[in-house]
């Protein structure tokens, strides 16, 4: 798992096309969930990570490069745990 998700962390990385996209609370959320799903990741997380203080809302860029990967990593672990409710 953690080739995997030092996968998306790389494609996070390279997302980020604004300054105010590190702070972002979709960018901020992936990598929680990283960090919950993968703890030996932390270490690469805690690279973007931000203090709760410093983040902000959605800007509700469209398209929001961070949150479609949210998105794409949630389906992926969705079918990685054997779900079937993909779309």
């Amino acid at each position: 798992m953690l080739t995997q998700v030092e996968t998306f962390l790389n494609r996070l990385r390279k997302s980020i096309t604004r300054k105010e996209c590190e702070t972002c609370d979709c960018l901020q959320g992936l990598l929680t969930q990283l960090e919950l799903d993968c703890p030996e990741a932390t270490e690469a997380v805690v690279t973007l990570k931000v203090p709760c203080a410093e983040m902000h809302g959605c800007l509700g860029c469209d398209p929001c490069p961070p949150a479609a990967l949210f998105s794409e990593y949630l389906r992926w672990q969705n079918r990685r745990e054997g779900g079937q409710n993909e779309q």
